[in-house]
């Protein structure tokens, strides 16, 4: 009975600790990902969307370098315009500190969240912050950028990626997205989800308690 139990206990654990399927794990050179965006509904005859790469260059315990190449892929009918604001990506752990250099329109980068994309906690922008600038700053539709980030922080056990998104202004209103990854699934993260140590107690709590009322 024991045994049964330290079984199911590790195989919960194995599970909790896994990451999740949708992410993307960097832990060396090569580890490359690339994501599509788009957005529907209310724009008329518009398609608003984006294509990034991103080319891991550098990895070390503390420092990963990350080459982006993101298009405006926008095409325009109604809209006068569909700028790019920011990328950003959905990190664990969290980046502590990040730069950018080499971009011609994307030129400023930080730890912080697309207003509406709330698990974003890495991003990339052009104009004056991830929430927005003036439209000739922006990536135009069907313009091109390419930009190195280097960004610091534990990385002893790799750094998972877990979501990109992305922020457009037009000449309508903003829009914000998650990209889908192009060799995964297209997923929505959710925020608040439980992490692998909370999930772990769960599951040994759980079958502790069913343990107990096995040998009552």
């Amino acid at each position: 009975m024991i045994t049964r139990f330290l079984a199911a206990l590790a195989t919960t654990a194995a599970l909790a600790l896994a990451p999740s399927a949708h992410a993307i794990l960097i832990d060396d050179t090569g580890d490359d990902f690339s994501y599509t965006y788009s957005h529907t509904g209310g724009v008329g005859t518009n398609v608003i969307s984006a294509f990034a790469s991103f080319d891991v260059t550098s990895v070390s315990a503390s420092t990963i370098q990350i080459l982006v190449s993101v298009t405006n892929t926008s095409v325009l009918t109604t809209f006068a315009n569909a700028g790019l604001n920011s990328i950003g990506l959905a990190t664990s752990p969290l980046v502590t500190g990040v730069t950018i250099s080499g971009g011609l329109v994307f030129d400023g980068a930080n730890t912080d969240d697309v207003p509406s994309l709330t698990t974003i906690n890495l991003c990339a922008f052009a104009a004056n912050n991830c929430n927005g600038g003036a439209q000739p700053q922006l990536l135009a539709a069907g313009a091109s950028d390419t930009f190195l980030l280097t960004l610091t922080g534990n990385f002893t056990g790799g750094l998972l990626v877990n979501a990109s998104g992305v922020k457009w202004q037009t000449s309508d209103t903003s829009y914000e997205e998650y990209g889908c990854e192009r060799t995964g699934p297209c997923v929505t993260p959710v925020k608040g989800v439980p992490e692998p140590a909370t999930l772990l107690l769960f599951g040994a709590g759980a079958l502790g308690l069913a343990y107990r009322r096995r040998a009552a």
